[in-house]
């Protein structure tokens, strides 16, 4: 299938943090709270907490997500084409891969070779979320994904408003 975009995917010198975003999603805060969350985890006996970074890149390290986002006012396409990801997420409501958009662009995710396991409530290991209008597509070539948790997904893809909604 053809990508819906026109952009070609971001490069390196394109990647940034959610906090270069400017994003206020319910995912953000995540790391920002993650000191205080891992202090209240120990204080509470749960053990280790490793906290995971939100950047939208498409070669995330270790302890990273992708997470890219396009708010109100912006045309631009998120394109996300990320190669053999190895990606584990624990927290509720949290993706491993994750593209929202509130505007005129579209959305494109190619995961290729992956290995998502998603092991939070209504969280899900590829999710594009479409607040504007712009196609939406998510493609998926080989890997293996895993969830465990309710309400959780392995592809998800939602459009509020006007756009196609392809399969591959």
């Amino acid at each position: 299938m053809e990508s819906p975009c026109n952009a070609p995917p971001r490069t390196a010198a394109e990647d940034r943090t959610a906090a270069e975003e400017g994003v206020t999603s319910a995912r953000a805060p995540a790391v920002a709270l993650a000191p205080g969350l891992a202090l209240l985890a120990l204080l509470l006996g749960a053990g280790e907490v490793t906290a995971q970074t939100q950047v939208c890149t498409n070669t995330p390290a270790a302890n990273q997500t992708i997470h890219c986002v396009e708010g109100a006012g912006s045309a631009a396409d998120i394109r996300i084409d990320t190669q053999n990801p190895d990606i584990t997420t624990t927290p509720t409501l949290f993706s491993a891969v994750y593209a929202d958009h509130s505007d005129t662009g579209c959305i494109d995710i190619d995961v290729t070779g992956s290995s998502i396991e998603t092991a939070g409530t209504s969280s899900h290991a590829v999710f594009a979320r479409h607040r504007g209008t712009g196609d939406t597509a998510i493609r998926m070539t080989s890997g293996s994904v895993k969830t465990k948790e309710t309400n959780a997904h392995c592809l998800r893809a939602r459009h509020f408003s006007m756009g196609a909604l392809p399969s591959s």
